[in-house]
């Protein structure tokens, strides 16, 4: 009792009981009711779960059971309703336009007469409040889809863009049934967009500062503002790629039509489509909604329509507005690439000329538009490739003119070095090598000193060798010039395809004239390279003494033509294709000049043995030396001499082994040079066919022989190369002169050297004991004395002068001296 008194003095304290006891009728339930609902609205949308503005269950309850008390109309509530709604939207509060559209459709079906349930009412306040909202809502429309990207950030809430679509269109209804003229919204939203492209630019190159650059009063260096236009570039790239993959929802609708025709058709059960379509929620693929509505479903039984009042009644539209933002999307980015081209022009027009770092803009601008099947070819795309096209030709002339300059001083001062064979015995040397190459070519305007056309050669960043790969390269490159030259082209040609040129007609002028750039450089490389061999060939054409290697020189000027070979491929054809003939009449040049290199190396090779052999025709029977020779007192043979020819066989085999790369041009060489040396034996052996060899003679071309044959077979010549014809007539032609050798030597005393010494040789050769009689008779010990003399003089005098004196023995009317 006391507990009940207290709480009556409670109620009269804070004026409650007077509430209690006033009469319903005598207060205004619509005000009232408005400040319940505007309250409820406040604390529910600070709960900490996301409402988006739907009351909940317990909240739609006693809003129900208000209005049904004390008689709140339904329209009125859902005006305040969409009021408060509006309110909050305005201050950024994101609503659910799905929520909106509930209220809306409700009112708009009081307004226009048409309830489903054929009775409605409206008064004069709630029709002009009607259109006062629809007002609110159509300009709330608007900065929404202008602002699509700050109002529904990364495409979330989940289908909030194609509910605010399908809301603008009822709103733009004039009434509840009759549609919309279709222009009538697509210009709005073409309004929209066009001014988002605008909103949104603006956001960009604020934050890449391009405004400040341009239009600021502190004056910014060109270079400065071509680096803050590449990253806004970066940056409208960005976010052109975000508009695509958030907003182009056009293709989660197409899904769910696709799972729906499935269904119709029977493709799949009802069980598996349903399981799909949940998992395709479950992945953020299709929204809830969606899911019902493929799934057959009413969407009355979505989780949301119990926050609804029980009258409330929503139809959806059909969101036509949704395939025509899809499509709008495509004329926004248009009208936003030109705002930027806008931009772009200005900053290209202060760079000063022929500097060529705005590349790397059009090469971000055109990948992404390329790649782009509603902007390639498009207005902008277009704008692009007419502003860099003359950028394009006008760095290709400049680097046609820099690279065939560098070929010509490049050769001048050229000094024949293998690069690449030393770097690979160096590694310390082919790691400075290897970065040299990477930054040989960034900076060629060096090769424009003093010249009008300077350029700054800009090329990709290429990924730097390692030693180990770069030794694998090296070893098939020529000089320092021939390394730079293919290394330019390449970058070149690389730099150009790696543009993707979006005109098919001008990108396939770029690759021809590359191509053909490639053919000239490359011939006058090949033209340079010939002549300098045979200025080395002449320089020492009287230099045939065995004591003569071939320079390194020659060996790089060799490497140069094969590398020209292997690079001419690459550099003239596309993608392996032949497609203006270009590497067919290259590869002939090349050719031609690698059978000349060849020839003449053969040839100079070829002559030291002409010339000892010439050196043993001395020993011939019945010339003037040989009867001189036969009286005087000499001990010694025709060995030396064939040994000093086996020095000089070998020291040129290591010679081109080891300073030419290209081991198949030296087998084939080495084959040819054995073939050549076998045949001038035979043809000098059979001019003698009908003459016995004399002793020097034997023990000489007996020890070539035998030695070239083994030396050759150690290169990699095949047996059936070595084994020919010729040298099968060479070996039984002296295995007969040694056995004549043998008998026709009577023994003799210990030390005399003649029959030693081819007794010698054939073991040397066989690995077995001789028992060949030792010494010569004593009537030929002063013929064999007088050869030694002979041969030791005749060969040091040949070591000084280059050349031996073989007129005197001409003029004597008998066979060559040396």
């Amino acid at each position: 009792m006391g507990s009940q008194m207290w709480d009556a003095d409670k109620a009269r304290k804070h004026g409650m009981e007077d509430y209690i006891s006033a009469d319903p009728c005598t207060y205004d339930h619509a005000t009232l009711f408005k400040t319940l609902q505007n309250l409820t609205l406040e604390y529910r949308l600070n709960d900490p779960y996301a409402s988006l503005g739907w009351f909940s269950p317990g909240q739609v309850f006693v809003l129900d059971e208000y209005c049904a008390r004390y008689g709140v109309r339904g329209c009125y509530r859902h005006l305040c309703y969409l009021s408060d709604l509006l309110d909050r939207a305005e201050k950024q509060h994101m609503i659910d336009p799905t929520l909106i559209h509930y209220s809306f459709a409700f009112c708009a079906s009081h307004v226009h007469g048409n309830r489903p349930d054929g009775v409605g009412s409206i008064t004069h306040e709630e029709k002009e409040k009607f259109a006062e909202i629809k007002e609110r809502l159509r300009q709330l429309l608007e900065f929404q889809i202008t602002n699509f990207r700050y109002c529904f950030p990364f495409g979330r809430p989940e289908g909030a863009l194609k509910a605010t679509l399908s809301l603008l269109e009822r709103v733009l209804m004039k009434d509840i049934v009759t549609p919309v003229p279709p222009e009538e919204v697509r210009q709005m939203i073409k309004k929209s967009l066009e001014t988002a492209a605008l909103v949104n630019y603006t956001r960009l190159s604020n934050k890449a500062k391009i405004e400040d650059d341009l239009r600021g009063e502190i004056i910014v260096p060109p270079p400065k503002k071509l680096e803050d236009l590449i990253h806004l570039a970066e940056l409208c790239v960005d976010l052109l790629q975000q508009n695509e993959e958030h907003y182009g929802e056009l293709r989660r609708h197409d899904k769910v039509e696709k799972i729906k025709t499935r269904k119709e058709d029977g493709d799949v059960s009802g069980e598996h489509n349903i399981s799909e379509l949940g998992s395709a929620a479950s992945h953020g693929i299709i929204g809830k909604t969606e899911q019902a509505i493929a799934a057959g479903t009413s969407t009355d039984g979505s989780s949301f329509r119990y926050c609804m009042p029980t009258h409330a009644v929503y139809t959806s539209p059909v969101p036509t507005a949704f395939a025509w933002f899809s499509d709008l999307l495509v004329e926004h980015a248009e009208i936003f690439w030109s705002l930027f081209a806008v931009d772009m022009d200005r900053v290209l027009s202060e760079q000063a000329p022929d500097t060529w770092d705005s590349f790397p803009l059009f090469q971000i601008l055109n990948d992404y538009l390329r790649a782009d099947d509603n902007l390639r070819n498009g207005r902008y795309h277009q704008h692009l490739r007419d502003t860099f096209a003359p950028l394009v030709v006008r760095y290709v002339d400049l680097m046609e003119s820099s690279i065939a300059q560098s070929i010509h001083k490049g050769f001048e001062k050229e000094r024949w070095e293998s690069k690449g064979i030393n770097a690979a015995l160096n590694p310390a040397a082919l790691n400075n090598a290897a970065q040299a190459l990477n930054t040989a070519a960034l900076n060629p305007s060096t090769l424009l000193s003093g010249k009008k056309d300077q350029v700054n050669f800009y090329v990709p960043k290429l990924p730097r060798q390692s030693v180990a790969t770069a030794a694998v390269d090296d070893m098939r490159n020529g000089c320092a010039t021939s390394e730079d030259l293919f290394w330019k082209l390449d970058a070149l040609q690389s730099f150009i395809r790696d543009l993707h040129w979006p005109d098919a007609e001008f990108r396939q002028h770029l690759e021809q004239r590359l191509k053909m750039m490639a053919v000239d450089m490359i011939e006058q490389c090949i033209q340079r390279t010939d002549s300098s061999f045979q200025s080395w060939l002449k320089k020492n054409v009287a230099f045939i003494s065995t004591d003569y290697i071939i320079p390194s020189e020659m060996c790089a000027m060799v490497n140069v033509i094969l590398d020209a070979k292997n690079q001419s491929f690459k550099l003239t054809t596309i993608d392996g294709i032949d497609l203006y003939k270009f590497h067919a009449k290259i590869d002939d040049q090349i050719d031609k000049a690698n059978v000349a290199m060849t020839q003449g190396l053969s040839g100079k090779l070829m002559s030291v043995l002409e010339s000892t052999l010439s050196k043993l025709a001395r020993y011939d029977e019945g010339s003037l030396i040989g009867s001189i020779l036969s009286f005087t007192n000499v001990s010694s043979s025709g060995k030396d001499l064939g040994q000093g020819y086996v020095n000089f066989l070998r020291n040129n085999m290591d010679q081109i082994r080891g300073k030419i790369g290209d081991d198949l041009w030296t087998l084939n060489f080495f084959e040819q040079w054995y073939t050549q040396q076998v045949i001038m034996l035979n043809n000098w052996l059979s001019e003698r066919s009908d003459n016995a060899l004399h002793y020097a003679q034997v023990s000489s071309i007996s020890h070539i022989i035998k030695k070239i044959y083994s030396d050759f077979e150690l290169q990699g010549v095949l047996e059936d190369k070595l084994n020919s014809k010729a040298y099968q007539t060479v070996s039984v032609r002296m295995a007969t002169e040694e056995a004549t050798c043998s008998l026709t030597m009577p023994e003799v005393a210990e030390g005399d050297e003649a029959c030693d010494d081819i007794r010698e040789a054939d073991e040397e050769d066989t690995g077995e004991e001789s028992n060949m009689p030792r010494g010569l008779p004593k009537s030929k010990v002063a013929a064999a004395q007088a050869a030694a003399v002979t041969n030791v003089v005749a060969g040091r005098v040949g070591n000084l002068l280059g050349k031996g004196i073989g007129g005197l023995s001409s003029k004597l009317g008998s066979g060559s001296w040396f």
